[in-house]
């Protein structure tokens, strides 16, 4: 259920949820997405299932929020020398833009298996807002690439497979109020 939670969990963080909008929107990505059900409670889900749940999670935003979610996999097609690189790279990639709030969803592989949601990048470290025990925090070096496995003479540490990161952003609130006496309606 870790995808649900990091979905949840950025949403909370780009809008500031309430528990009763958590639960709505918990409602929601459960009742949108039942092929992912039973399967993703006992065996979690791939980049697929956190695609599906972060298009819904869109959609309830706009019609709960009136604001827009964006999400994009902007690690997806580059590489990195070390996990350094890659969280420099993150930390760019979730800079706001006036106005806006941002977080990332990030994957991790052994021995996590498991989504997490990142709420900032620091300059030695990664500020981790997660629901089931993941670190509240930790360095970059607590990590290697999936790329640097082949490398036997790396240690064994939380492996990042980066490419499946997303990045949320959402857009300042949509202002539908028209001032009638200058439109001339």
């Amino acid at each position: 259920m870790c995808a649900i939670y990091a979905v949840l969990n950025a949403c909370k963080l780009v809008f500031g949820h309430s528990e009763a909008q958590d639960l709505r929107l918990f409602k929601e990505l459960c009742r949108r997405n039942p092929g992912l059900f039973p399967r993703i409670v006992y065996a979690g889900t791939e980049v697929g299932g956190i695609r599906n749940l972060l298009a819904t999670a869109s959609k309830w935003a706009w019609r709960e929020h009136r604001r827009e979610l964006r999400f994009t996999r902007p690690a997806q097609r580059k590489s990195f020398e070390d996990a350094e690189a890659f969280f420099g790279f993150l930390r760019d990639a979730m800079a706001p833009e006036a106005g806006e709030k941002t977080a990332a969803i990030l994957g991790v592989d052994s021995p996590w298996n498991h989504w997490t949601t990142v709420q900032s990048v620091g300059a030695r470290r990664v500020v981790f807002f997660d629901s089931w025990g993941f670190p509240g925090w930790t360095s970059f070096d607590y990590f290697v690439l999936d790329t640097a496995l082949r490398d036997a003479s790396v240690k064994r540490k939380a492996v990042l497979p980066y490419r499946q990161t997303f990045v949320l952003r959402a857009a300042e609130p949509v202002d539908f109020t028209r001032n009638r006496g200058k439109t001339g309606s």
